[in-house]
């Protein structure tokens, strides 16, 4: 198994995903499948857009709705490049044993 096989196999999501999250919050979380967050972050951009010419208070809603969404998406970032480590130290440990058998 090469390291290019490896790398197919755990998608690491990329700079798509931080527009996603930052930007339109809600649609990251509706292509996630997590209804309750879409549900909340909609909200608060409701929220967001009523209130941003009051001051700007509208930014601070907007922040509520995408921190969390940056912090999770920082988080499964983090999940894949552990898998994918794990998946290439395993196929390097399967060659080098491999090696060691033949010999």
């Amino acid at each position: 198994m090469s390291i290019q096989e490896v790398s197919q196999k755990t998608e690491i999501p990329g700079f798509g995903q931080y527009v996603l999250a930052i930007f339109l919050t809600p649609i990251y979380y509706g292509l996630k499948g997590k209804w309750g967050a879409f549900i909340a972050t909609a909200i608060l951009y409701l929220i967001a857009t009523l209130t941003m010419p009051l001051l700007g208070l509208g930014i601070v809603f907007w922040m509520a709705a995408a921190a969390p969404a940056t912090w999770s998406l920082r988080n499964d970032i983090m999940v894949a490049h552990a898998r994918r480590t794990g998946e290439e130290t395993a196929a390097a440990i399967d060659r080098q044993q491999q090696r060691a058998a033949q010999q």
